[in-house]
């Protein structure tokens, strides 16, 4: 029996909800530059415990890193995996367009 994909798939977090779907066509990715191909998704929490917490379960599942959880220079408590599929998705704390908390 051939493996099984997933189509699309849900994933939620507490109120928030993101539906991704599968790159069955092997559609063409930019190259890496640095460390990192410039596109992806960020998911923005408020307390840097549940930025810890995903990045536990991300960790569990064995995501490739790209960036090691830190805090950058401007308060961003952050990391960034691959998924799957190799897209880049970036879990942290900094919500673009709000005043960061120094």
């Amino acid at each position: 029996m051939a493996a099984r994909r997933a189509i699309l798939d849900e994933l939620r977090s507490g109120d928030a909800a993101v539906v991704v779907f599968t790159d069955r066509e092997g559609y063409a990715r930019p190259e890496r530059r640095g460390d990192t191909y410039g596109q992806g998704l960020y998911l923005a929490y408020d307390d840097p415990a549940e930025v810890d917490a995903v990045w536990k379960r991300a960790q569990a599942a064995q995501a490739p890193v790209v960036w090691e959880l830190e805090t950058s220079e401007w308060g961003n408590h952050r990391f960034r995996v691959l998924d799957p599929e190799g897209f880049e998705w970036t879990i942290g704390t900094l919500r673009p367009g709000l005043p960061v908390d120094r």
